[in-house]
């Protein structure tokens, strides 16, 4: 089981170990359980705190959002979720938000193209929100 949790205020988190080899960055990113987000998303503040260098990003992708389009920019990524006492591996195609207006305080988001693939008991009342794959 993959233990995520909620905020102060009630918002759902899991924390995941980030690679993105081109890069040569490993991390950890508490990631916003968003199922509304066709992708994962890293957005700037989680970005600085991995050390991304902004202006070495190519793939430059426009991604329309609840706040507007943005401009992002297309990274192969392993996201690692910590499944009891393994780490389970989903190989995605991140999208990093370099420093813009209006777009410092966004959380990053875990999406639907890692979402999709498991399980989610989602149960604020207990403050339970748990993962589990292959289910």
């Amino acid at each position: 089981m993959i233990a995520g949790y909620f905020s102060g205020r009630g918002t759902p988190y899991v924390m995941a170990r980030l690679y993105l080899p081109r890069l040569d960055i490993v991390g950890r990113v508490h990631f916003l359980v968003d199922t509304g987000a066709t992708d994962t998303l890293l957005h700037p503040r989680d970005g600085s705190n991995l050390g991304v260098p902004f202006a070495e990003l190519i793939n430059p992708v426009e991604r329309r959002g609840i706040g507007g389009t943005r401009t992002y920019y297309g990274e192969s990524a392993v996201i690692l979720l910590l499944d009891d006492d393994s780490w389970r591996r989903f190989d995605v195609e991140l999208y990093i938000s370099p420093p813009q207006a209006g777009s410092g305080a966004l959380p990053s988001l875990l999406g639907r193209d890692v979402l999709n693939q498991i399980r989610m008991d989602y149960y604020f009342p207990a403050g339970r929100l748990e993962f589990t794959v292959g289910v």
